[in-house]
């Protein structure tokens, strides 16, 4: 979380719980409230979208595809293969598919790179895709949640 404008990996400038400021018209944040007034609507936003793309997937399927859209977009992912292997209820394939989406523009080269950061997300949302999520995995994220709400001054343990 920051309330300063940055630029992300991707070379997009990027603001609060990593908004992409041009996709999202977001270009500031008050502090951690807004930033999760804020970030709760995009949520919101993106589950309706979801819905109605995915109505054949479980609650927990679709907060997968509301990850994945928050983080590469909804138009990334409507028109993707990624898509039709959810829209058919081929989880084996839409595992296949969301291992591929783990790649960021290196501003420097130009060239798209592996980011551990988003294997490490695929990772866990194809364990939640999959009914594979566990306890530890949980643990996992509310520890890495609350170590970000520490480091600005709030506690949400």
């Amino acid at each position: 979380y920051t309330e300063d404008i940055y630029e992300c990996k991707g070379g997009k400038p990027t603001v609060g719980w990593g908004f992409n400021c041009e996709a999202t018209g977001i270009w500031d944040v008050d502090d951690i409230r807004d930033a999760d007034d804020k970030f709760k609507t995009l949520l919101d936003e993106a589950y309706k979208n979801v819905d109605k793309q995915f109505p054949n997937l479980t609650y927990l399927q679709k907060a997968v595809v509301v990850s994945m859209v928050y983080n590469a977009g909804l138009g990334g992912i409507s028109n993707s293969k990624l898509a039709d292997k959810l829209k058919d209820g081929d989880m084996r394939g839409a595992v296949k598919q969301m291992r591929r989406w783990i790649h960021v523009k290196n501003k420097r080269t130009g060239r798209y790179e592996v980011s551990k950061g988003l294997v490490n997300r695929r990772e866990l949302e194809i364990r939640l895709l999959t009914g594979k999520f566990t306890m530890d995995d949980y643990n996992r994220l509310k520890s890495i949640v609350s170590k970000i709400y520490a480091q600005n001054g709030k506690d949400r343990s």
